[in-house]
This record gives structure tokens, sequence and C-alpha cells, in this order.
């Protein structure tokens, strides 16, 4: 239980110190709006759910901060632990391999499926964030949005994700989790997959049908 508490209170407390970190740099010259997105994907590969759970807690009081609407943080924070999460899924069970190990650049199938993962992650992430702005702000989801949230999420996520996996090498404070076996993790791991393509599919519909009554 304290380790888990650890790696939420870890996840946590770097998010919110990289925001406030960055709000006082010049990163935003380079195109780099919100310097936390490239974290949620590094935190969730590396603690998995409870790293995930910290970083959208500080997502969440970071987008209080941005002045965003309850309506849509609430749908916003559930998608972005998807997310987090989803990183953590795919390089221990999303591509199959004999050998699990944690996350580490050591030859070139490791280096491909952490690309590909944050190129996955972050795709979805942006799909998802540009459709649930369009509904509220009116904006095309092939336009501006998905375009910032794309590169602010693939380039910090690969930065993030390079320092991670490095401190993890040197300071060997993570374990490479046992394939459970139980059934009921395994359906929740289900049901939360489903959920989450459920909301994907319902704000990228309601986007759709939001943009062509209003052409």
């Amino acid at each position: 239980m304290k380790t888990k508490i650890k790696q939420i209170l870890i996840s946590f407390i770097s998010m919110l110190i990289i925001n406030f970190a960055f709000s006082f740099s010049n990163f935003w010259d380079f195109g780099i709006s919100s310097p936390y997105l490239g974290l949620l994907y590094v935190l969730g590969l590396i603690f998995g759910p409870y790293g995930a759970l910290g970083a959208v807690f500080a997502n969440t009081i970071i987008d209080l901060m941005n002045g965003y609407s309850i309506s849509i943080i609430i749908p916003s924070e559930i998608f972005t632990f998807g997310i987090s999460y989803l990183a953590y899924k795919l390089w221990y069970s999303g591509f199959k391999t004999n050998k699990i190990t944690k996350p580490i650049l050591d030859n070139i199938y490791h280096i491909t499926l952490f690309l590909s993962s944050i190129f996955i992650c972050g795709f979805i992430y942006s799909a998802f964030h540009a459709g649930l702005f369009g509904i509220y702000y009116g904006e095309h989801i092939d336009d501006i949005y998905f375009f910032v949230f794309l590169l602010n999420f693939t380039t910090l996520a690969f930065i993030f994700g390079i320092i991670g996996i490095w401190l993890c090498e040197k300071i060997n404070f993570i374990k490479t989790p046992k394939t459970s076996k139980r059934n009921a993790n395994k359906k929740l791991y289900r049901t939360l997959f489903y959920f989450l393509i459920f909301l994907f599919s319902l704000i990228i519909s309601r986007y759709l049908k939001y943009n062509w009554k209003n052409r």
C-alpha cells in the first residue's frame, strides 16, 4: 500500500512541478503550451494505474487553474486516465513477446514499442480532446487544437519518456509486473477499455454532428 501511495504522490508532485517550472520559462516560444502532457504518458508507463491516477489528480488542478469548466474537465480527466494507463498496457501486454521487461530502450523492438506507443496514445488523446474542444468552442477537429495537442504530447512524451526510463535504469525503483491470472482483473481492464472506446466515439460523433449543423 505504501508503494502505491508513493507512486501516486510522485506522479502528482511531478506534474505540478513541471507545469509550474514551464510556466516561468520560454518554452511557449517553441510551440509548447501544455508541458505536463508528456508526463501523462511517462508516469502511466512507469507506475501503471497509480501513476495515471496521480497524474490525473494533478491535471485536474491544472485544468481548474487554467479556467476550464467542469463540463469539460470531467470527461477530459476520465479519458486522460485511460490514455495514461494505456501507455502501461501497451508496453506490457499490447504487443506480444516472449519476454516481458520493464521500460527499457536496449534494442530495436523496445525502441519501436516506445515510439509507437507514444504516437498511439498521443493520436487518441489529441483526437478526443480536439473533438471535446470542438463541441464547446466550435473549432474543427482537424484544425489547430489537434495538431497542438499532438505536437505537445508526442514531443514531450518522447523527452520525458527517455529521462524517466533512464532514471528507472539507474535507480531501479520499479518492478516488472507479473501477468495477472485473476478473471476479475481481466474483466475490469476490458470494461475500462470498452468504456473509453464508447466515450471516444461519443465525443467524436457529437463533434461531427455539431460541426455539420454549423456549416
